[in-house]
């Protein structure tokens, strides 16, 4: 069909020529109601083919938003720079294996991480307020230059199916005290609507910067490590403690990991156990000692130190 404007004055209405049997046809901008219903009554055969088409496209459009969001997946799990959608090699081979796919450009793959992001953060929030129990687990694991913080949120669902959500991993820069701490997870419960009512109890190792940021910011659960005639008057000196203090408790109940801790029994506890024995920890200290030496020989003769060896 040919446009043309009927005048300055109404530039959303306009006049269009069909080109199959000359008829003008009248309509307004951005509706094509007009031209449907002259193309369905007068032209069937062709409207078949605009149907077609139409569908096609719509499908084409949807495969390419699931391909984009296979690319985002695959760029995300595998923690390749965004860049990587412009290499030329990743063209050839996503040409090679559909040509009708288009790749995303760097800014294209931003936004849609960005937008995939705050999608995923509001799905958070809406499981979160639906929800009514929760437990967290946090860490904190460093680099020779920088320090990253993890929050995570587990609960179970109606089926008691076990269910996690990664609700950060933020820079945690400067200083790792308690009270660093204390701070980084209130503004993540903050963010997504977590408190002491709804959060049971948070896990972490034994590091004493964890167990001083929830021994002075958070809920103390007795029941863990008191009689029960000792916790009315547990309780009621701390209460008092925290109100002479002025601190609000903003954490949840402290759980010290279990495979954290047996750990430390398997290695600095056992090591320091060895040391009240002299016999054994002579003994100990022999075994390792030709233990090191057959990985060095063995290392100068292969190449490679000895990773296992056979228990007899």
């Amino acid at each position: 069909m040919r446009f043309e404007d009927k005048s300055k004055a109404q530039k959303e209405k306009f006049s269009a020529q069909c080109k199959l049997c000359n008829r003008v046809l009248s309509a307004t901008l951005h509706v094509s109601s007009n031209f449907l219903r002259h193309l369905r009554l007068r032209h069937k055969e062709e409207f078949k083919e605009y149907q077609i088409l139409k569908k096609e496209a719509k499908s084409s459009e949807s495969k390419q938003s699931h391909f984009d969001r296979l690319v985002l997946g695959f760029v995300g799990s595998n923690v390749l720079p965004v860049s990587v959608v412009e290499s030329n090699s990743f063209k050839k081979l996503i040409k090679f294996c559909s040509p009708n796919l288009r790749v995303m450009s760097r800014p294209s793959m931003m936004k849609l991480i960005d937008s995939t992001f705050n999608e995923l953060k509001q799905n958070f929030i809406s499981v979160i307020r639906k929800g009514t129990f929760f437990c967290a687990t946090a860490d904190i694991w460093s680099t020779k230059h920088r320090s990253f913080f993890g929050y995570t949120c587990h609960w179970l669902y109606n089926d008691f199916e076990r269910k996690s959500i990664s609700l950060a991993c933020k820079r945690f820069s400067g200083t790792h005290s308690f009270d660093a701490i204390s701070r980084m997870i209130h503004i993540i419960h903050e963010e997504y609507g977590l408190n002491t009512n709804n959060l049971i109890a948070t896990t972490t190792d034994n590091a004493s910067n964890f167990v001083k940021a929830f021994r002075e910011f958070g809920v103390v659960n007795h029941g863990n490590f008191l009689d029960k005639d000792e916790d009315e008057y547990a309780l009621d000196n701390d209460l008092t403690e925290l109100a002479n203090r002025h601190i609000e408790a903003t954490l949840s109940s402290h759980i010290r990991c279990a495979s954290h801790t047996l750990n430390l029994i398997a290695t600095t506890d056992f090591n320091r156990l060895l040391k009240t024995k002299s016999l054994i920890y002579e003994k100990h200290r022999q075994v390792s000692q030709t233990k090191k030496k057959k990985h060095k020989s063995v290392k100068r003769q292969f190449g490679f130190s000895l990773e296992f060896e056979v228990i007899r």
